[in-house]
């Protein structure tokens, strides 16, 4: 899809599944949506799922990979033909702390204003994830009234809606 200084951004396929299942623990994802799979065949069928959304065009799933082709994690943009796009990522445990997140993220800014009308995003986060918080505020944002969600599996969020404006966007 596109490249970013020391990132690939590849739209999501099956081949990085065992990847995908073994990063995504339940230390990842304490803060966010979904919980960590049971098995590598739910996280396969979560990854179908995104593929077949992004068939129909209402989301991105895309796989972040170093310039050596090693998987880094995902991120995703969701809603796609509405007024707002949500966007998110996760990194693995090994990935994070070295400025991929950020890098990742200005990427798919960047594409999403070059290839989308909207002129939003939103990237929500829990209060407790302190890390997503200061990578979220690197970029021109407003933050809006905290939403609550409990998850499928009993898990509460508090979850932290941060909007950019795709106007504010810049190195």
């Amino acid at each position: 899809m596109f490249k970013t200084k020391r990132l690939s951004i590849i739209k999501a396929n099956l081949v990085y599944i065992s990847q995908y299942y073994e990063d995504f623990t339940e230390e990842i994802c304490k803060y966010q949506y979904p919980d960590s799979f049971k098995s590598i065949d739910e996280a396969e069928e979560l990854i179908t799922y995104f593929l077949d959304e992004m068939d129909n065009g209402n989301m991105l799933e895309c796989m972040i990979l170093d310039n050596h082709g090693e998987f880094l994690g995902s991120m995703e943009a969701f809603g796609l033909k509405e007024d707002i796009i949500e966007v998110g990522l996760w990194l693995k445990k090994s990935a994070q702390r070295n400025g991929y997140g950020y890098e990742a993220l200005k990427g798919l800014l960047d594409y999403l204003a070059e290839n989308y009308t909207q002129d939003s995003y939103v990237y929500e986060v829990d209060e407790r994830n302190t890390p997503s918080i200061a990578l979220i505020e690197k970029f021109p944002h407003v933050v809006k009234e905290v939403n609550e969600v409990v998850t499928e599996s009993g898990k509460k969020l508090r979850l932290i809606p941060y909007i950019i404006n795709k106007r504010c966007i810049s190195d």
